[in-house]
């Protein structure tokens, strides 16, 4: 590899492309594509798709070199397929946070989440479906560390302490499967997690086990890779008693062969993350990829925090918690919006029952719960709740969710859509929300479109609100019902002169896919003459940095929204940041109760 010669170099300088989260290159043709949200990019062409993905991780993007297709396979088991400029939508396999890689030679597809593995042929039918839970495997699981118990010096400490030793649980880099195929295709390791615990499931190509590894001392992180040409496995494991961690090179039986130290910076060790770690082809080179403070999604610092029980003691700015969460009303909301502000993952099992909680938009930002506990039937438990009216978690994606004895409770469309496998009693219906006029009105926002991409009446905008361009005149018209934004407001490069949402109550700031973006809540700039927005009736923002940003020069930031807003973040009007005074004494309780959550944080 030391006479490794580049021959040449491209470079492409695309805007558009800022953000994306896969890239595919075309192994004869040279093409790349490059995967969004929104649309897929052929670097000279697009492909929308943001219907047909509804804001569903890309967890695999590969061209089929049989032919001219682009496969994206997506975290819910579905995949989109795009031949000659035609997008195609194919369920696949039901997963929850799934993952799925293409074997090398092209005919095989696996999928899996931490329940179930799916082999598809190259043609996407699945013809294997197993279960990964350790009761219904055939084999006997192999330990990675120094061999049986039996053989094992132990002295007369370890004799009288047989009892103490339980596994520490640590809060995991992240709780998704993984799965990676041998060079050759025929090997495939799939590593899940089953109660708080890593295992690697080794199978053939026609999905039957070989080795079940899983630890006894050492925890598992979420990436490991083959060795080409050889039955040597490698693997990430994290250490709970030192601030570093270890590369540990394994046989396929389980059998420990060496380890590698990872140092880590002493005083940040709660950024720790081995992200990634590949062979390259011949297996003489192995490449590490680490992240010393990757964002969250909300622009948070990702960090990882585990559950003891109670919320006023769980550390603040948490984006990934570990442990059971059970809520039974006892805990102040305050409380809640401080700390949960910012979760987008829970590994663990999640209860709420007994509230009197109106909504659980305390989980504004969450985005994956999964429940490793066999016996636990679902993952996250909605139950017996006098006073819950929505579940207001915009961007949540569960394997199993319990909704029953919720009376006063109402699920919108797209949240019917979004929770395909919702556990409720006999006597439990769902009952779809209701607007001013019938069924809830929910829209979504294009960026750049003609006022905004809406249409009228809209009363629910379930994504970004995108106010951009000068093709606005009836944007008042078209916002003067809306209540509630999942995403963020953008004003940008308008010829408004100022804009009112009327009824417009709650912005949850919230985003399908993780991203490193540090947007405010509300963003004005680039506007030839804007000077004002009102927006009167707010009464929830998902807490962020910043809650308003504008470098507008023409703005004048008015006090009443600086009262408004800031509880949930900075307010900014070309570079100065305002001072909240006292608001009037009749503000709705959601807002006050915002507003405690936000100086507890302080």
């Amino acid at each position: 590899m030391k006479n490794l010669q580049i021959g040449r170099v491209k470079t492409f300088e695309i805007p558009e492309i800022a953000g994306c989260d896969e890239f595919a290159v075309h192994p004869i043709l040279q093409t790349i594509a490059v995967s969004k949200e929104d649309e897929l990019i052929l670097i000279t062409n697009k492909v929308s798709w943001k219907t047909e993905r509804r804001g569903v991780e890309v967890v695999s993007l590969a061209f089929r070199t049989d032919g001219n297709q682009i496969v994206a396979c997506l975290a819910d088991g579905r995949a989109l397929i795009v031949d000659d400029g035609e997008l195609v939508e194919l369920e696949v396999a039901e997963l929850a946070d799934g993952a799925a890689e293409w074997s090398a030679d092209e005919q095989l597809l696996a999928l899996a989440d931490n329940q179930r593995l799916f082999l598809a042929d190259s043609s996407l039918v699945p013809f294997i479906e197993r279960s990964l839970a350790e009761t219904d495997m055939k084999s006997v699981p192999m330990n990675v560390g120094w061999g049986s118990e039996a053989t094992q010096f132990r002295g007369s400490a370890g004799k009288f302490k047989k009892e103490e030793e339980k596994k520490e649980i640590i809060a995991q880099n992240s709780t998704k499967t993984e799965v990676h195929w041998r060079w050759d295709s025929e090997i495939l390791a799939v590593l899940h997690l089953e109660n708080s615990v890593r295992i690697l499931t080794i199978f053939d190509r026609n999905g039957e086990i070989l080795n079940r590894m899983n630890t006894r001392n050492v925890q598992l992180s979420n990436c490991f890779a083959h060795r080409p040409n050889a039955n040597l496995l490698c693997s990430a494991i994290l250490q709970s008693e030192s601030q570093d961690d270890r590369i540990v090179f394994y046989e396929r039986n389980g059998e420990t062969r060496n380890s590698y130290v990872v140092k880590w910076p002493q005083n940040n060790q709660e950024r720790r993350k081995i992200e990634r770690i590949e062979w390259n082809p011949t297996g003489q080179i192995l490449a590490m990829q680490t992240a010393s403070g990757k964002a969250s999604q909300s622009g948070m610092t990702a960090k990882e925090c585990l559950f003891n029980g109670t919320f006023v003691a769980l550390e603040d700015n948490c984006t990934r918690i570990t442990g059971f969460l059970l809520f039974t009303g006892s805990d102040a909301t305050s409380t809640l919006y401080s700390k949960l502000a910012y979760v987008e993952e829970i590994n663990g099992c999640v209860q709420v029952s007994g509230t009197s909680y109106t909504r659980l938009d305390f989980f504004a930002r969450l985005r994956t719960v999964v429940c490793t506990n066999t016996s636990v039937t679902v993952d996250f438990m909605v139950s017996n709740n006098s006073a819950l009216e929505r579940l207001a978690m915009p961007v949540l994606r569960v394997s199993r969710l319990g909704l029953t004895f919720n009376p006063k409770l109402c699920i919108t469309g797209e949240e019917a859509v979004r929770y395909t496998n919702v556990q409720r009693g006999v006597a439990d219906n769902f009952t779809i929300c209701q607007g001013r006029a019938g069924k809830l009105k929910e829209c979504n926002s294009t960026s750049n479109g003609i006022n905004g991409g809406l249409e009228d009446g809209c009363e629910l905008i379930v994504s970004n609100l995108y106010i951009e361009g000068t093709n606005n005149m009836n944007i008042a018209d078209k916002l003067q019902y809306v209540k509630e934004v999942y995403g963020r407001i953008y004003i940008r490069s308008t010829n408004l002169n100022n804009l009112s949402i009327p009824l417009l109550e709650k912005v949850y700031a919230s985003e399908p896919v993780a991203s490193a973006a540090l947007d405010p809540t509300v963003l004005v700039m680039g506007n030839t003459n804007f000077t004002k927005l009102q927006l009167p009736k707010v009464n929830f923002m998902a807490k962020n940095d910043l809650a308003f940003m504008t470098s507008d020069t023409s703005y004048v930031m008015d006090q009443d929204l600086c009262n408004q807003l800031s509880p949930y973040g900075r307010v900014m009007s070309n570079g100065t940041v305002c001072v909240a005074k006292d608001a009037p004494a009749a503000k709705p309780f959601a807002a006050a109760v915002a507003i405690l959550a936000f100086y507890l944080s302080m």
